[in-house]
């Protein structure tokens, strides 16, 4: 017997795309961490920290000191 395939967008969509971003190399974050990175502010879009994080060091090879 073959098992029934799922075709719920779970499965069909969101874990494949969430596949391809980490092989792709992003880091998946869980939403506990997310919203506590969001300062438990569910409509706040932007993670602050980390994007500080991250463009810190690109920002500072282009301004001059």
């Amino acid at each position: 017997m073959t098992p029934t395939p799922k075709f719920q967008e779970e499965y069909s969509a969101k874990l494949p795309a969430l596949a391809l971003l980490c092989n792709l190399g992003w880091e998946f974050t869980s939403p506990e961490h997310a919203l506590a990175a969001r300062a438990g502010q569910s409509d706040e879009v932007v993670l602050r920290d980390v994007l500080r994080e991250q463009l810190g060091p690109a920002m500072n090879r282009y301004w001059p000191r």
